[in-house]
Formats: structure tokens, sequence, C-alpha cells
């Protein structure tokens, strides 16, 4: 495939203004992070939160056109920015979907290299953590399930990978007996 001179600066510029963007703390809009996410392999640091009642914490993502896991629940977890370390990602993590809120962990289990079909190559970073209080954000999209009861409209790497994972290596550490 050739690519014109044209291509060729467009790509560039392109290329640039993801980077820049980044550095600078910023997010690109959903409509070119979509494209550049299933074009690269990605890093991603998850965490299935328990509580001291064994279950597990959920997310449901907003309701949005863009996005394609839009409504669905899911654990903590991010996608790395470029450079983005897994100390700094779970710090982000920590800050951003669990509000700082008191843990035991992360404990680091498996890492875990998976084809999403929307977003293409991953390597799971998965975690265990548990909550030492009862402070931990509640409302009608952060909430608390049982493993018997958890709803439906998972993201499926979490319904199939990610919370099958954490429930055992929680039972491996004691904290659960289901």
């Amino acid at each position: 495939m050739q690519w014109s001179d044209e291509q060729c600066d467009a790509a560039i510029t392109a290329l640039f203004r993801i980077k820049e963007t980044f550095d600078a703390g910023g997010r690109i809009p959903h409509r070119v992070y979509e494209p550049w996410l299933r074009v690269q392999k990605k890093f991603s640091t998850e965490t299935v939160v328990f509580n001291q009642r064994g279950e597990i914490y959920l997310i449901q993502r907003p309701h949005s056109t863009v996005d394609p896991y839009s409504d669905l629940w899911h654990g903590p977890g991010v996608t790395h920015l470029p450079r983005e370390f897994e100390p700094l990602a779970w710090k982000r993590l920590h800050e951003s979907e669990l509000g700082g809120c008191n843990l035991e962990g992360p404990h680091f289990v498996v890492a875990i290299e998976q084809e999403e079909e929307t977003r293409g190559l991953y390597q799971l970073r998965i975690h265990i953590a548990r909550t030492t209080d009862d402070l931990l954000h509640e409302d009608t999209q952060h909430r608390f399930f049982g493993a018997d009861s958890l709803p439906p409209e998972l993201v499926r790497s979490h319904r199939e990978l990610i919370i099958p994972i954490g429930i055992a290596a929680a039972k491996a550490r004691g904290w659960i007996s289901y």
C-alpha cells in the first residue's frame, strides 16, 4: 500500500496532536479515541474490589452513542495512557473510580492478553483489593453486588475473565468462601 505525501503529512500531524494532548493531560475526542485504541496493543489495570461481606464493586458506564460499552457494568479499571506505568495507572484508577477510599491492596493476580472485539488487543493486569471501611461511594451507577447476583449487562471481559479470576484470587487469600 502506497501513501501519498499528503496522507503521510496528515498522519504525522494527527499522531503529534494525540501525543501533545496526552502530554498536556488532556483527552482526545471519542471519535478519534476509539479508532486509535483499535490499532495498538494497550495495557489496562483492572481491579476486582470486594467489601468485607465479599460483595463485588461495579460501575455502570454512562449512556453514550460513541462508547462501545455504553450502559454496561464493569469493575474499576483504566487503560494506561501513553508512557504511563502501572503505579501511576493504579493511582489514577484509585482516585477517579474509587474516590481514594481505604483499601487492602491492590494485590496483583495475573496479566492476560485479550482481544477485545471493539477495542483491539489488551494486556489486562488484574488485581484484587478489599475495602477496609464502608466509605466507597454507592449510587445507581456505582454499587456492590453479590457474586450470585451480578448484573447481566457486564462488559464481556469482566464477566468471562476479570471477575472470575478476582473471585478465585480472593478465595485463595481467604477473603471469601462462596
